[in-house]
């Protein structure tokens, strides 16, 4: 992913966590708190008077860019007579502040705005890890992290501070508690919403000199969440962790992979596979290979790659299938007859038929071969997802002017699922012979 990708979603992260702060903010701002909150900076009389007088005012400041005046419209609201605008107040100053990236005068305006709104304050001290961090207050940044695992352990501020605390440890080079810390993370799940902060914690480890642990981190995330967006970034930072995995192990990574659309992760790694010296003797690999050879629409490689092989019925069909899209439709339906005369009683050897018949109404018009193999397939008792191949049998009969034998396939199909998806077609095709054929009532019954 590319450096500004990667602070654009940082930035969307943060601005969605300082909305979140805003909306808890005025839900709770009825609430007292018991805690003495130091005052903020007094403002000269003289400048108060020029500044706005609520907090809808000061936000029109905001959004029109004057950042001064912002700034010292909040910290005089902060002075408000009224309980709930001064803390608000609190709060919006410290977030301008730290976004702003004046971390030095952040730091005691989190703390202010948090011992004084409760609801809120695990949140703001999430703020106050990352100035104290920035200001290279590393004992300080473990200590609010602390505090939200104390005071509020089952909070998603929680969860956060959970995962970054062992990246402070290693920062400060506190390996016991790094590893203590690190296995707390156990109970924490790698989620749309937590696997950012997984790969930032895995990068800080890499720094702090803790490979192995970042390495066991990133397989971590591949592991249990492939579908990620940073996925492509931490496969390419997994390195020799991926060839530590046993044979069968990176191929069932493999895939999950393919399984989520990351082929271009998949096929590396079963390169990295077929390497191996084991990899010949692994049918698992073999299998799953084709099939993200398949996927990943490189149906001339994979007919390369197969070509005169022993393959079992379910590749077979693969293959088949893979000529059919290579624009080869003589091996495709030799391939198809191949798997009925080797596997005449597998599932495949049923597949064959309802692929041929799709073929000769498709690719090489023969109506009349095409509803043999469906009736075939049928009368074996493949009637398809909700009855698809008897209506694809009905339909093709209209195809070939065959009246009477569609208007029965019709009516087989609504008799036999009667909430089926084909339903309708079939009473509206129903309903078009009979009146191509003249018999008006049948068709206003239809």
């Amino acid at each position: 992913m590319d450096p500004a990708g990667q602070v654009t979603r940082r930035t969307t992260a943060r601005n969605a966590l300082t909305s979140l702060i805003v909306v808890v903010l005025i839900t709770a701002c009825g609430r007292s708190s018991n805690v003495i909150t130091p005052p903020p900076e007094a403002i000269p009389a003289h400048i108060t008077q020029d500044l706005p007088a609520t907090l809808e005012e000061a936000r029109a400041l905001h959004d029109n860019g004057d950042t001064a005046k912002y700034e010292r419209a909040l910290r005089g609201l902060a002075l408000s007579s009224d309980p709930a605008i001064a803390r608000r107040a609190q709060t919006l100053l410290a977030l301008d502040l730290f976004d702003r990236k004046q971390y030095a005068e952040a730091v005691p305006a989190l703390q202010t705005a948090a011992a004084a709104n409760a609801v809120v304050a695990p949140y703001l001290q999430l703020r106050l890890i990352d100035a104290d961090e920035n200001l290279q207050r590393l004992p300080d940044a473990i200590a609010a992290a602390s505090a939200i695992l104390a005071n509020a352990p089952s909070s998603s501020a929680a969860s956060i501070a959970r995962i970054q605390l062992p990246g402070l440890y290693a920062t400060a080079g506190d390996e016991a508690n790094m590893n203590a810390a690190l296995g707390g993370l156990a109970t924490v799940s790698i989620d749309m919403l937590t696997q950012s902060d997984f790969v930032a914690l895995a990068s800080k480890l890499e720094k702090a000199g803790q490979s192995n642990r970042a390495s066991e981190l990133r397989m971590r995330m591949l592991l249990e969440y492939p579908q990620g967006r940073y996925t492509e970034r931490i496969y390419s930072e997994a390195g020799p962790a991926l060839d530590a995995l046993t044979t069968d192990d990176a191929t069932k990574l493999a895939m999950s992979l393919a399984r989520v659309n990351r082929y271009d992760q998949a096929l590396d790694l079963l390169r990295r596979i077929s390497q191996r010296p084991d990899a010949s003797n692994s049918a698992l690999y073999r299998s799953v290979r084709l099939r993200a050879l398949f996927s990943s629409r490189n149906y001339t490689q994979l007919l390369a790659e197969t070509e005169g092989e022993q393959l079992d019925a379910s590749l077979q069909l693969l293959r088949a299938r893979a000529a059919w899209r290579d624009d080869k439709p003589q091996e495709f339906l030799a391939g198809l007859t191949r798997i009925e005369k080797k596997f005449p009683k597998s599932k495949e050897a049923i597949d064959a038929k309802v692929l041929r018949a799709k073929y000769y109404v498709t690719d090489e018009v023969n109506y009349a071969q095409s509803i043999d193999n469906l009736r075939s397939a049928i009368d074996a008792g493949v009637t398809g997802n909700d009855g698809e191949n008897i209506w694809t049998q009905g339909f093709t009969h209209v195809l070939a002017n065959q009246y009477g034998d569609a208007l029965g396939m019709f009516d087989r199909y609504v008799r036999e699922y009667p909430d089926g998806d084909f339903k309708t077609n079939a009473l509206f095709w129903t309903g078009k012979i009979h009146d191509r054929l003249g018999h008006i009532a049948e068709r206003d019954a239809a």
